[in-house]
């Protein structure tokens, strides 16, 4: 019945594809050029900083090549001093407490009946005055691509914001994620963070926030999504002459699908001697197994198991590997708020058990206990290497136990001493105790009056988004890396992934460049509204989006996993036919310019293109609301326009849908379908429960009655 609204949606997005780039340019082109003074002064102490480096005469290349500098008047600026304002948390007057608190006692039994099952309810409230997280100003651009999971930085460089299990957000900040220099025999930590707030193990390293140091008062961030410069003038206080310029990178790139999904973030750090005498520098990174492990999951009976880290080395690079396999229980439940979903008015105990959503009835049979699922996830860490090590540079790496005051103050009077982890002739001692962390060390001679660099790179590889059904749907990044490996042959994702940043960052800044270079030199445009229209894109990779090899919520099967033949492999690779890092990546390279082509003549089908979910809000725990999305819906228009016409096909499907789990809903306490036939949908589902299969995770009110959703769904396509 409602296959015709499938091909009217097709045809109407493929005719308006072309149309609507021209009529964004004209928009754009047509807003106010008026820009508030106060961009000027509010920028003069920032630009300066820069200007200073811009006027090097063998560093002039600096501030004109796209992967360098970028004009500062187009960035988010922020010195590390910044104070950040508090928030104050209002409450309502007493007064409207009263007649609210039916409502208050429903939400409550809800949250917290989700909490006891170990499961996010679609609210994300907290507390016995059920206060949703307080925003703080701390935030800055995220690493990572589209669809795999996403770290989130903060503007002084801390790792603190975890979104790598499908809708869980873990705010923690991992003291041993640092990069750290060494000048002149002096080495520092590049943080800001309170001497307070560092742990014991790590107490013996010096801080940029130590008295010593102050390195806030010389540092200043810079941010224009999906890039951010970090710039550290003297950042060992001892008037070395040296500026460092820490770059972030992330792949994401309009119009590209298969490179734009890579979890890879590449670090790049440009080295400035303003000094005329030759200077030693040392750049170390240092990451930790943990990707942000807090209470909540210890209360939902989460566990990690992590193995010892490893060391990594191809010919581009050096680094190390981290393991873990996560477990948790799933506990899919019929009942989506205790009472709320059996379909007799009794009101039950609310345990209808794993994926028998619309079996339970009043003499159900008792559910078995809920399943124990198991999850992996791989971090990797590197250094782009010369082809050997020269009396002028070395690069090393090693593994350490983070917790343990001996080995990180063995390390860090390594990296201080010589500014290497070990001698790079000799392989690093073999470490027999736990090792939770790894680190690598590059150490250059940057000439007087001249620059070096000095490159990382970091990655992680959960391979299949889990919802809280347990259904496993392999993400859009891990269908171009052999999918199963051979028996007792380690998944080598990670550290490919590793590898290609380093190998591939080069181009990917150029089409940043080229992207943004057109809004970016349009005069028409105040300050403030070009890096904002770009670093407010940064939703697509930190909204909780999940990009998958599916349709309908179903693994796509077919050759390649992306709608392309496989790739023929070369097996003679003098390692036992197994593949190498280096082989794993050229063979994903391979793999994803195959299935590049295919995926700009999709029309968004899902067989092709996959499916991609992202986030009501971090505190909105649903997928692709269609009231929302509407709005946000011109991002994904303008820049990833196949991803946008698989969202609509998504919402085109749900249309002929029907769930007929009766509900009791939060606003009133009224029983009410959760999916009517002919609606459309509210949202795709939440990843507490199974997207796409179980629509319309929103209790709050009857969205089936919305007025709204449809015309903005007739006017999504017709704009698309």
């Amino acid at each position: 019945m409602f296959e015709p609204l499938l091909t009217a949606t097709s045809d109407i997005m493929t005719t308006n594809h072309e149309n609507y780039n021209v009529k964004t340019k004209n928009k754009l082109s047509v807003i106010s050029a008026e820009v508030d003074n106060d961009d000027n002064d509010n920028d003069n102490d920032a630009l300066s900083k820069l200007s200073k480096l811009s006027k090097l005469s063998k560093l002039s290349k600096l501030t004109t090549s796209p992967h360098q500098l970028p004009n500062p008047a187009h960035t988010w600026c922020v010195p590390f001093n910044t104070p950040h304002p508090k928030i104050r948390v209002s409450r309502p007057p007493a007064l409207e407490v009263v007649p609210l608190l039916p409502l208050a006692y429903r939400v409550g039994k809800y949250v917290y009946g989700e909490h006891r099952k170990g499961r996010d309810p679609i609210f994300d409230l907290n507390g016995i005055g059920l206060q949703p997280p307080i925003p703080r100003s701390y935030a800055g651009v995220p690493c990572g691509g589209i669809g795999g999971g996403a770290i989130g930085r903060g503007v002084t460089g801390e790792f603190r914001r975890w979104s790598l299990t499908p809708g869980r957000y873990r705010h923690k900040i991992v003291h041993a994620d640092q990069f750290s220099v060494r000048v002149g025999g002096l080495s520092t930590v590049l943080s800001a963070e309170p001497q307070a707030s560092i742990p014991p193990s790590l107490a013996n390293w010096t801080w940029g926030s130590s008295p010593s140091i102050k390195l806030s008062e010389r540092s200043t961030y810079y941010s224009l999504f999906p890039r951010s410069w970090s710039v550290y003038s003297d950042p060992t206080n001892c008037s070395s002459g040296v500026t460092v310029v820490q770059r972030q990178v992330s792949p994401v790139l309009p119009h590209n699908y298969t490179e734009s999904s890579l979890p890879v973030a590449v670090f790049e750090f440009t080295l400035l001697n303003e000094s005329e005498e030759d200077k030693e520098v040392s750049v170390l990174f240092t990451f930790k197994n943990d990707d942000g492990f807090d209470e909540k999951d210890a209360s939902f009976g989460t566990g990690v198991e992590r193995a010892d880290a490893t060391v990594i080395e191809t010919e581009n690079c050096k680094g190390c590997e981290m393991r873990s396999v996560r477990t948790r229980k799933v506990s899919y439940n019929c009942n989506n708020n205790n009472d709320n979903n059996c379909n007799t008015e009794s009101e039950g105990d609310g345990t209808c058990g794993l994926f028998c959503c619309m079996q339970c009835n009043a003499t159900a049979t008792p559910p078995p206990e809920p399943e124990t699922i198991s999850e992996k996830l791989t971090f990797a860490i590197a250094a782009k290497t010369d082809a050997a090590t020269t009396a002028t540079s070395s690069t090393t790496t090693t593994t350490f136990d983070s917790t343990s005051s001996s080995q990180t103050n063995e390390l860090w009077r390594n990296f201080t001493h010589r500014g290497e982890l070990h001698s790079p002739d000799h392989s690093p001692p073999e470490n027999t105790a736990t090792t939770d962390a790894g680190a690598v060390c590059r150490k250059v001679v940057v000439k007087g009056k001249s620059s070096a660099t000095v490159t990382f790179s970091l990655s992680w590889d959960s391979p299949a988004a889990i919802w809280g059904s347990g259904k496993r749907l392999p993400r859009r990044h891990s269908t171009f890396f052999k999918e199963t490996p051979a028996k007792g042959e380690q998944r080598l994702v990670a550290s490919a992934l590793c590898e290609i940043g380093l190998r591939k960052y080069g181009e990917w800044e150029e089409k940043i460049a080229d992207w943004q270079k057109e809004y970016l030199e349009d005069e028409k445009l105040p300050k403030w509204f070009k890096h904002q229209l770009f670093n407010e894109l940064y939703f697509l990779v930190d909204g909780g989006s999940v990009w998958t090899d599916s349709t309908d919520g179903v693994v796509n099967v077919k050759s390649g996993g992306v709608g392309v033949e496989d790739v023929e492999i070369d097996n003679d690779c003098g390692n036992g036919g197994r593949l190498t890092i280096a082989q794993t990546a050229q063979h994903a390279l391979r793999k994803m310019s195959a299935a590049e082509s295919l995926s700009h003549t999709s029309q968004g089908s899902s067989q092709t293109i996959g499916q991609f979910f992202y986030l009501e809000g971090h505190e909105y725990i649903m997928y692709n609301t269609s009231d929302v999305h509407f709005y946000a819906s011109f991002a994904l228009v303008a820049n990833f326009p196949q991803l946008e016409m698989s969202v609509q096909r998504d919402y085109a499907r749900s249309v002929g849908k029907s769930d007929g789990e009766n509900r009791r809903l939060l606003a009133g306490g009224e029983r009410r379908e959760r999916k009517v036939e002919g609606a459309l949908v509210h949202d795709l589902g939440s990843p507490s429960e199974e997207p796409v299969t179980k629509y319309n995770s929103y209790n709050f009110q009857d969205v089936s009655r919305w007025k709204d959703l449809g015309s903005k769904f007739v006017l999504m396509v017709y704009r698309r």
